[in-house]
């Protein structure tokens, strides 16, 4: 029987592909809702991952919007596959034609900073 996190790391690919396909920036904020749907957990997992420190990182609200936590799919994947966020930007920005062949970590930074 699989354990909870060969589980996740089943969906990491699925959700990776989703997010690479989506026209949203997979830089855009997530709620914990969205994002336990996404994974598959209660929103209850999540705020127990962030108060254990073994989540994806997290988030507080912008000022004015309450007590919520929101996640950005880069980093999910990230922590889901342990490879560096700023890959999965890079994927997104090549699969529109957004970025060159080349590009590296600050042009990822850049290119979110714009996109935002």
């Amino acid at each position: 029987m699989k354990n909870f996190r060969e589980t996740l790391l089943e969906r990491a690919e699925q959700l990776s592909n989703d997010a690479l396909d989506s026209s949203t920036p997979i830089w855009r904020p997530l709620t914990s809702r969205d994002l336990s749907k996404l994974l598959g957990v209660s929103v209850q997992v999540l705020a127990n991952w962030r108060v254990r420190d073994l989540g994806p990182p997290h988030h507080p609200a912008r000022r004015g919007q309450g007590h919520k936590r929101f996640y950005r799919m880069d980093q999910v994947l990230a922590w889901l596959t342990e490879r560096p966020s700023w890959e999965f930007g890079r994927a997104w920005l090549l699969r529109r034609g957004l970025a060159p062949d080349d590009a590296d970590e600050a042009y990822v930074e850049w290119a979110s900073d714009i996109f935002e």
